[in-house]
């Protein structure tokens, strides 16, 4: 126990102590409590935010924190160590002297000191004598810590004016009076969000008691606010007024009678906006041409096989940002990292499509008429083959020189250009004319001599035009033109004059074999027809890839090599000439070839039958040559001057005009 003289001399000090503890502990609460209260003041001004509930925990607070401190503070023992401590700090002279006097205690057990315990107390108390324990605790830390309190407490006051009912109207700066009885207002549309540039009604509508003028005043926060005087219409209990167009977040109140309502908030917002469109086009390398960036644009014209870069400048930052084909097929747009409002795709040009931009915001919030964009797509069209001349089929002996002629022009330039023919048979061979990559026209000419192909007569040979360029996918790709037909016919066909005795038994005879022969002939025709058609399905499938999508025409190839087939073996049963016979026994086995590989030419993996069944057909229409006659006997009968075979030639009808008939007319018959 510390004695009781020095008790008391230390007691002042004690005092002063827990004063200073006291002040320091309330102006810290009430502090923190006018800070809060200030925050619930300027949601209130900003928002028109303040939470009865809110203002409730407030003052509990603030009434709770203080009678704690209070509490705490007369129930708090003295620190007589802590005390002995700041007073040797402060006289260092005193040394350890007041601590070790403060801790002594009694040794015997009436309560009495020792000496020395006495002799230590007893300087401890005359060092009090001579020196100021007092200016331990300082006032330089006793007054700010008693002024900061004050001030504290005066600001808690201050707020709790502002923020309870019952105070509130007596610290406001515009000196309104508070709400009485007898004033109903209720404020359109209050809190709301509205739309960026459009304008707003407000509508102030009282129950009961009416003013007689309201005004509306409405500012940014933090800003002096305009004053709008609202209209009332005849004995309507409502005042309007419009503001024209909101720009910014926007907070107003409705003064009327002296009197004004809450702070009401307008939040501005925009929907999702797109402000241009770019569009960086990379082109094919094979089109040799430069990259191009189109500015500002909703419709582009870009070669097939492109890379479209698109570019979107929003109003803002958006959630979700998407083009929508008219199939409603999705390209979702990318960010970009360094600004948000600012969206790219690519896309690889392979056909014409129309996108819309569809935008929504992170509220979900939609733009409501989405831009549209077009890529029209120009194909790379194949390069185009034009036969000039014989521009037909031909019919030539084997030493004549075939002169053929054709123009090709392409897009883009062809890489190659030539010509392929084919005797029936044999190996086709391929002649290449020249290479060019200008997009001029170019004059494809050659002379083919059928002496040097050592061509005989009734041998068929084929031909056709070809040119190459750049495929879409970058790869060479060949086009050919149609297949023309080169019949090699023999140097003569011989014409004789039928007797009179025997004109009409010749006649009847020579109607009979043009039966026959009109039946080779149908024969022949029909066949050539079929070369013709496979020839144009292995173009199609050659340039699509596969033969998938000639099915169709397949069949129906097929089915009339079939009837040809059918044909030629009745012909073949009928037949009497031992060569006409061998003729159509080996056109009947080249056509049954040709149906062989027709059949597997739709079958997966086979894309070589359509060339094996092009080649039988080819060697079957040679055979089928074989069985023109090349001597004629022409006669004179009545009602028609001459007759000659009606499936001549234009040579033939030319010899057959040179004919000098002896003949008279017999005027008996």
């Amino acid at each position: 126990m510390i004695e009781e003289a020095l008790r008391k001399r230390l007691k002042p000090t004690v005092n002063r102590r827990r004063r200073l503890h006291l002040a320091c502990r309330l102006s810290v609460y009430w502090s923190v409590m006018g800070l809060l209260g200030i925050a619930l003041l300027g949601a209130d001004w900003l928002w028109g935010w303040r939470p009865s509930a809110a203002v409730g925990a407030l003052s509990i607070a603030t009434a709770f924190v203080t009678i704690m401190a209070l509490y705490k503070y007369g129930r708090s023992q003295p620190d007589y160590r802590a005390v002995a401590r700041n007073i040797e700090k402060r006289h260092p002279d005193v040394k350890a002297l007041l601590l070790t006097a403060i801790e002594q205690q009694p040794r015997d057990a009436d309560g009495q000191l020792g000496y020395l315990q006495e002799r230590v107390i007893g300087e401890a108390l005359r060092h009090a004598t001579d020196h100021n324990w007092l200016e331990s605790v300082s006032w330089k830390k006793l007054v700010p810590a008693n002024v900061g309190a004050m001030a504290a407490f005066l600001l808690l006051v201050a707020v709790l004016s502002q923020i309870l009912p019952s105070t509130s109207s007596l610290f406001k700066a515009d000196g309104l009076l508070p709400a009485r009885p007898g004033y109903h207002i209720t404020v359109s549309p209050g809190d709301a969000s509205v739309q960026l540039g459009t304008p707003v009604v407000i509508l102030a509508r009282f129950d009961g008691r009416v003013p007689p003028e309201a005004d509306l005043l409405i500012g940014p926060a933090g800003q002096d606010r305009r004053q709008i005087a609202l209209t009332r219409n005849l004995e309507d209990p409502v005042f309007g007024g419009i503001i024209e167009e909101v720009t910014s977040d926007l907070l107003y109140h409705i003064e009327y009678a002296g009197r004004r309502t809450r702070n009401y908030k307008l939040s501005t917002y925009e929907y999702p906006l797109l402000h241009n469109a770019d569009a960086k086009i990379v082109y094919p390398s094979y089109t040799k041409l430069p990259a191009k960036l189109i500015k500002d644009t909703r419709q582009i014209n870009v070669v097939e096989g492109s890379e479209v870069t698109l570019t979107f400048t929003l109003n803002k930052p958006v959630a979700a940002a998407q083009l929508v084909a008219k199939d409603q097929s999705t390209i979702a747009l990318s960010v970009d990292d360094e600004q948000p409002n600012i969206y790219t795709t690519s896309i690889t040009a392979v056909q014409s499509v129309r996108y819309e931009l569809h935008l929504a915001d992170a509220q979900g919030r939609a733009n409501k008429m989405p831009p549209r964009f077009v890529i029209d797509v120009h194909k790379n069209l194949p390069p185009e083959l034009k036969p000039l001349f014989p521009n037909r089929d031909v019919q030539a002996s084997s030493l004549e020189e075939l002169s053929l002629e054709a123009e090709v022009s392409d897009d883009f330039g062809v890489t190659a250009y030539g010509l392929s023919y084919t005797l029936a048979g044999e190996q086709s061979a391929d002649v290449e004319l020249g290479r060019s990559s200008s997009n001029d026209k170019q004059a494809l000419s050659y002379v083919l001599a059928l002496e040097d192909l050592d061509a005989q007569p009734d041998e068929l040979l084929t031909y056709y035009f070809w040119a190459e360029d750049v495929g879409p996918d970058g790869r060479p790709r060949r086009t050919s033109s149609d297949m023309y037909f080169a019949e090699v016919r023999h140097f003569e066909e011989i014409f004789r004059e039928s007797q009179s005795s025997q004109s009409q038994r010749n006649q009847n005879q020579q109607q009979g074999q043009q039966q026959q022969g009109g039946q080779a002939d149908q024969l022949a025709r029909l066949q050539k027809q079929i070369i013709s058609a496979t020839w144009n399905i292995k173009r199609r499938a050659a340039q699509a890839g596969s033969v998938d999508d000639q099915k169709e025409d397949v069949d129906v190839v097929r089915q009339s090599q079939a009837d040809a087939l059918q044909q030629a073996q009745s012909a073949l049963a009928e037949a009497e000439d031992p060569t006409a016979g061998k003729a159509l026994q080996a056109a009947t086995g080249h056509m049954e070839t040709s149906l062989d590989h027709l059949t597997r030419a739709t079958e997966p993996n086979s894309t070589d039958d359509l060339s094996w069944a092009l080649a039988a057909e080819q060697s079957a229409y040679q055979e089928l040559l074989k069985l023109k006659r090349r001597e004629h006997q022409v006669g004179r009968s009545r009602g028609s001057g001459r007759s000659s075979n009606s499936g001549a030639s234009a040579r033939s009808e030319q010899q057959l005009q040179q004919l000098e008939l002896k003949q008279e007319e017999d005027r008996y018959e």
